[in-house]
């Protein structure tokens, strides 16, 4: 069974932005059982005049090669493409949403991350 996390940020990510790029934003997920990741899903409730840079990290570390993004104008982006080896997301592990870049000024608002789990057997 697939497990999802949310995470939201309302209200301007030009607030957010504002000397916290690379900062943390929203939950700290700690995970209770060995994944991996499957896809992930970006909303915006209003759109960016400019790219928005995002990362999802795993103690720290970024599950992807390249950095999801959403698109100028853009309200919804689905990824599928993980690193291209990535080990599993161990138990007890922690998972955080950090935002990379959000642009220029009009960076979009009320951002939600969804991020898909699957399980892994342990063996």
């Amino acid at each position: 069974m697939v497990k999802t996390l949310t995470w939201f940020v309302g209200g301007s990510l030009d607030k957010a932005n504002e000397g916290l790029a690379g900062a943390g934003l929203g939950k700290q997920y700690r995970v209770d059982g060995n994944y991996r990741p499957v896809a992930l899903r970006l909303y915006m409730g209003t759109a960016p005049r400019s790219d928005v840079l995002l990362d999802v990290r795993d103690d720290g570390a970024t599950l992807f090669d390249t950095s999801p993004q959403m698109d100028a104008l853009g309200i919804y982006k689905e990824y599928d493409v993980f690193k291209a080896v990535y080990p599993t997301i161990a138990k007890n592990s922690y998972l955080t949403l950090a935002l990379t870049s959000a642009g220029t000024k009009g960076s979009g608002r009320d951002l939600t991350v969804e991020l898909d789990l699957e399980p892994v057997s342990e063996s």
